[in-house]
C-alpha cells in the first residue's frame, strides 16, 4: 500500500488540479473495540469490535508520510485496546515525515506500566486528546458509564507523572447536562498541569441521535451564559484565553470577522476501522467514501476521490447562497454557510441549515 516516492508527485497534482487541498492530518480508526459504550458515540463502537490488522495500519501511515503528510491521529473505537497498540506508535513515532502523533483516548486502560512504555518511544512526539464529559463523576458517567470518572482521572495522572501534562489536552462533548461545568474543567487542566481543553457541540449522530437530555446539544440559552461570564470575568476570561478553547466563546470571540472559505475538505481526511477513507472527520457520509482501502492503497484513493470530493467542495462553497436561511443571517460572513459535515450527517442532506444555526444566532446576539 505504500506510495512510491515516484508516485507521490502525481498524487499531490491530482489533489491540487481538483481544487483540493493536500492532507496534512490522517485520522485513523485502527479498531472499532471499546472497553466502553458511551451513550454519544459517534461511530456506536463498543466491546464486541473489531481491531484493524498492524500491517493494515502501518502501510496506510506510511503512505500518508510518503505523501508529505505532517500528523496521524490514532483514534477508534479506544485504541488502547488494539493488541498492537505500542508497536504501532513506535513506527509513527520513528517517521521522521511526521512531525506529530496523536491518539485519542478515555485514558482508561492507561496504566503506570503502559505509560512507562510510551514514555520510552519519542515522547516529544507524542500527544494525547483525552475525553473528559464532565468535571464531576455523576456528569461524566451519565455518557461513559459507572466508575469511568475516576478511571480516567487515574490515566490521566499517570500520564502527567511520566511527563505528557504539557502534551494532553482535555476533549468535552458539549451537551446540556455537562456544559456549566466547564469551569471546572479549567481548574483541572491547571490543577494536573495540562496543555489545554477544548470542546464542541455533541453531533446527532450514532448512538447521540437518540433521545435523552445527557445526548441533547447544549441551549442557546447555555451558551449565552457562557459567554456572558467570558465578557464579564476578567479572571475567567485570561484563563479561557490561556488554556480553553470553547465553541461559545470561539464564535463570540470571531463576531465580525470574514472567515471566507472554511472548510478543510481533504487537509483532515479520516481512515475508519472498515477501511473507507471519507474526506473529513466529520464528512462520514457513506455516498462520499471511497471504500476498500486498506486493499487499493492510500494514494489510489485519494486519486479515486478526487472528482467526487472536488465537486462536493464546489457544494460547500456554494451554501451561502444556496441554503435558504443562510442568505440573510447576520453570521454568514463568519460562519460561510456552516460545517458541511455536521449538515449531511445530521439531516442526510448536504444543503440543508446546519444543526447549530440557533447557537450561532444566540452568540451573535449576546454581544
Amino acid at each position: 500500500m505504500s506510495i512510491r516516492t515516484a508516485e507521490s508527485p502525481q498524487i499531490r497534482d491530482a489533489l491540487l488540479t481538483a481544487g483540493l487541498r493536500l492532507p496534512h492530518r490522517l485520522t485513523v480508526a485502527i479498531t472499532h473495540q471499546c472497553n466502553l459504550r458511551c451513550a454519544h458515540c459517534w461511530v456506536e463502537s463498543s466491546p464486541s469490535g473489531h481491531p484493524v490488522p498492524e500491517a493494515w495500519v502501518l502501510d496506510g501511515m506510511s503512505a500518508f508520510a510518503d505523501l508529505g503528510g505532517r500528523e496521524i491521529c490514532l483514534t477508534g473505537g479506544e485504541p488502547f485496546t488494539h493488541p498492537r497498540i505500542l508497536a504501532l506508535l513506535d513506527a509513527c513515532l520513528h517517521r521522521d515525515e511526521l512531525g506529530t502523533v496523536v491518539v485519542q483516548t478515555n485514558a482508561t486502560l492507561l496504566t503506570p506500566d503502559v505509560v512507562r512504555q510510551l514514555a520510552g518511544l519519542a515522547p516529544n512526539k507524542l500527544h494525547f486528546e483525552v475525553s473528559l464529559d464532565g468535571a464531576r463523576a455523576a456528569t461524566h458517567e451519565r455518557l461513559r458509564g459507572a466508575g469511568t470518572f475516576a478511571r480516567t482521572l487515574g490515566g490521566l495522572e499517570t500520564l502527567v507523572a511520566h511527563g505528557f501534562g504539557p502534551r494532553t489536552t482535555l476533549n468535552c462533548t458539549e451537551t446540556q447536562y455537562n456544559i456549566a461545568e466547564l469551569p471546572e474543567l479549567l481548574d483541572l487542566v491547571e490543577s494536573l498541569g495540562l496543555a489545554a481543553v477544548r470542546s464542541g457541540s455533541v453531533v446527532a449522530h450514532g448512538r447521540a441521535d437518540r433521545p435523552g437530555r445527557e445526548r441533547a446539544p447544549p441551549t442557546p440559552e447555555q451558551y449565552v451564559a457562557l459567554v456572558t461570564r467570558y465578557r464579564t470575568d476578567d479572571d475567567f476570561r485570561q484563563r479561557v484565553d490561556r488554556l480553553g478553547r470553547f465553541t461559545a466563546i470561539e464564535w463570540f470571540k470571531a463576531r465580525g470577522t470574514r472567515h471566507g472559505d472554511r472548510c478543510t475538505l481533504v487537509e483532515n481526511p479520516y481512515l475508519d476501522s472498515d477501511g473507507t477513507l471519507y474526506p473529513c472527520v466529520l464528512f462520514q457520509s457513506p455516498p462520499h467514501g471511497i471504500p476498500d482501502v486498506y486493499h487499493i492503497g492510500l494514494g489510489a484513493a485519494l486519486v479515486a476521490g478526487c472528482p467526487l470530493w472536488s465537486a462536493t467542495l464546489r457544494t460547500c462553497r456554494s451554501r451561502p447562497e444556496t441554503v435558504v436561511r443562510c442568505r440573510t443571517c447576520p453570521c454568514l460572513a463568519q460562519c460561510a454557510g456552516g460545517c458541511a459535515g455536521r449538515a449531511i450527517v445530521t439531516s442526510g442532506h448536504l444543503q440543508s441549515p446546519e444543526d447549530r444555526c440557533k447557537l450561532r444566532l444566540a452568540v451573535w446576539a449576546a454581544g
